[in-house]
């Protein structure tokens, strides 16, 4: 097999796989070495390993893989009876039917003492892995609770190393430079690969989240992890992280309406979706106290007496949204019960019982309190509330990140799933619009965020739509949205690309796009919206969309796992993916005896086929070429 080349997709629409080719080649202009392009890779799939500089070969041999995973459905099922039976010390109720989690098993074998204080979480140790947040084996035929037992070490990973995030140093090394005031105050100045917006004199946060969700589909080519490094580097005594760095000079830039530069806290969502793909515990055991930090900092500042969160829209991202009086932003809120869903996994994987306890603890109280607060029973919608927490009843596209939460119930995620295939609400031609349709605010060319398609935003509802098992949904709504993405490259009359002659093999990628045809947004007040090629969001659809989605392959290294689900047999699969030291090829075809998968592999991996409604199976991969006929499973 070709290694250090990008995976290749198969799919019966050739249009598909050439946009998924094209990003891999554009991402080129987006990895910067401190303040100049980097020059060394040659990211398109096209290129030999040849062409690659030897400094870049050094550094594609030292990187741990990083690859994107999907955060298998329910992390919340952990402890659910144990926290259940404590319900008084959480101060709140939990009846089963309020939880709308999926219990994996196993959850009774852990054991937590609430009478224990919080524990120091810099204290945690890398224990043997125990993959706590998926309690149950993925079949009933194979035991792969402890895939990794007595098999592989970790000593070996490639640490989280805050000065060369791209270089394995000793462990003292490592010790030392993982202090933020010594990171902050002796190495201001941003150095080394990352990701950030050509021409961009800044990296920002949400480009190093967002892009870590692609980047970890790259073989190694172009690492997730140094990005997310930048801001643990520069992590502040008191534990906090800005949104925006210069990259001159290494200062935060800030904004008037945003003057402590808050952003969207996700980096532990984050973290654990690179862990299940790289099963580095060694980085999160490096990375959890930072987290830890940066949630006692937002908590120390934001937080209310009430519970939630009061934050300034601009932190939020939808800038222009017509949320003016939300005083009490429901997407911020959301995300911090993402943010600690997500530490108490990232906990589970260390074997720290204690730490994930009290972080379900925190889940439950704001998860509680959204519901209590935000919830509007009448119109079946998550509101942002003024400063007398009273509903602003405009319905947007934050509405949703409670589902990526796993916040509302079965009943309450019906009704918000419904509004997504109302055209009159969310489920306009081209999924997702910022601002329901029928509302007054609703601008059918976009105007920002009143009405504009964001890929990132379409992103987050897809895999929200995953946690509640709306496989086939979320398909259906990642092909049209990724038909929408191909045909406003270069629609006729398109005015920011009209010298384009209408194809597919012209014309750029867009920062957001119209939701009742085919076109970039447009906003009169800001003629630079919508940024072209803005890869942060775009190849958030062309690539983790496309494989996860599309093709729905889901990986989970830890877990020795590939998991393929799908509503019906198609023409399509990957080719030569990266499962750290095992390349990986699944294709599906037709002959003349019937569906066959067809499948290539270096080590021993668990395969699982969902066909959805109709067959589900479980197999052991071995080494070799084999094939599956699929009639006979």
């Amino acid at each position: 097999m070709i290694k250090r080349d990008f995976p290749k997709i198969h799919f019966y629409d050739q249009d598909f796989v050439d946009i998924y080719d094209k990003t891999w080649a554009w991402i080129q202009d987006c990895w910067n070495t401190g303040n100049e392009k980097s020059t060394g890779e040659k990211p398109s799939g096209e290129k030999s390993e040849s062409e690659k500089s030897e400094s870049e070969k050094s550094l594609i041999e030292q990187a741990s893989i990083e690859t994107c995973s999907p955060e298998p459905p329910r992390t919340e099922a952990i402890l659910i009876e144990n926290l259940l039976s404590v319900s008084e010390m959480v101060s709140f109720e939990n009846p089963p039917g309020e939880l709308g989690w999926v219990d994996m098993g196993n959850s009774t074998e852990q054991e937590t003492s609430v009478e224990n204080p919080p524990p120091d979480i810099a204290s945690i140790d890398a224990e043997q892995p125990v993959d706590l947040e998926h309690g149950a084996d993925p079949t009933d035929a194979f035991d792969l609770e402890h895939p990794f037992e007595n098999e592989h070490s970790f000593e070996n990973e490639h640490p989280f190393d805050l000065e060369h995030p791209s270089e394995n140093e000793t462990e003292a090394a490592l010790t030392e430079n993982s202090s933020p005031e010594k990171a902050s105050t002796e190495k201001p100045r941003i150095s080394g690969k990352f990701f950030s917006y050509p021409g961009s004199g800044v990296v920002q946060q949400v480009d190093a989240i967002f892009s870590s969700f692609f980047l970890v589909y790259s073989n190694r080519i172009y690492q997730a992890h140094p990005t997310l490094d930048i801001f643990y580097e520069h992590q502040e005594p008191d534990g906090a992280i800005r949104s925006t760095y210069d990259i001159a000079t290494g200062l935060p830039v800030v904004e008037a309406d945003n003057p402590e530069g808050l952003g969207l806290p996700l980096f532990a969502w984050a973290e654990f979706n690179l862990y299940h793909k790289s099963a580095n515990k060694k980085r999160v055991k490096e990375v959890l106290p930072i987290l830890h930090k940066y949630t006692e900092w937002i908590d120390s500042l934001f937080k209310r007496p009430n519970g939630l969160y009061a934050v300034p829209l601009s932190a939020t991202g939808m800038v222009n949204a017509p949320r003016e009086n939300a005083a009490y932003p429901l997407d911020f809120n959301a995300m911090m019960a993402i943010n600690v869903l997500y530490l108490s996994a990232l906990a589970d994987i260390l074997n720290d019982k204690e730490a994930s306890f009290q972080y379900k603890r925190q889940y439950f109280s704001l998860k509680t309190r959204i519901n209590t607060l935000m919830w509007d029973n009448d119109a079946g919608f998550y509101y942002d509330i003024d400063k007398d927490e009273q509903h602003i009843l405009v319905k947007t596209i934050a509405g949703y990140w409670p589902l990526l939460a796993e916040i509302p119930n079965d009943d309450k995620a019906e009704r918000l799933i419904d509004k997504l295939q109302s055209p009159q609400l969310f489920g306009t031609p081209h999924p997702f619009p910022t601002v329901a349709a029928n509302e007054l605010a609703f601008d059918e060319n976009g105007s920002g965020y009143r009405g504009a398609v964001f890929p990132h935003l379409t992103f987050m509802v897809i895999k929200g739509l995953e946690r509640y098992q709306r496989w086939d949904f979320a398909r259906e709504c990642a092909i049209r949205h990724l038909y929408f993405v191909l045909d406003s490259m270069s629609p006729e009359g398109n005015t920011h690309n009209s010298h384009h002659t209408g194809n597919h093999h012209k014309g750029n990628l867009w920062e957001a796009y119209l939701p009742l045809r085919e076109g970039p947004a447009q906003w009169t007040e800001n003629p630079a919206f919508p940024r072209s090629q803005y890869l942060t969001y775009d190849a958030l659809s062309t690539v983790c969309l496309t494989i996860e989605n599309i093709v729905g392959l889901f990986i989970s290294l830890p877990r020795k796992t590939v998991d393929w689900i799908i509503p019906s047999l198609e023409i399509m699969g990957v080719e030569n993916l990266s499962l750290k030291k095992n390349m990986i090829t699944i294709l599906s075809n037709k002959s003349g005896r019937g569906w066959e998968i067809h499948m290539e592999s270096e080590k021993l991996y668990y395969f699982t086929i969902n066909i959805l409604g109709k067959k589900k199976k479980t197999l052991p991969i071995p080494s070799g070429k084999c094939s599956m006929l699929i009639d006979k499973l």
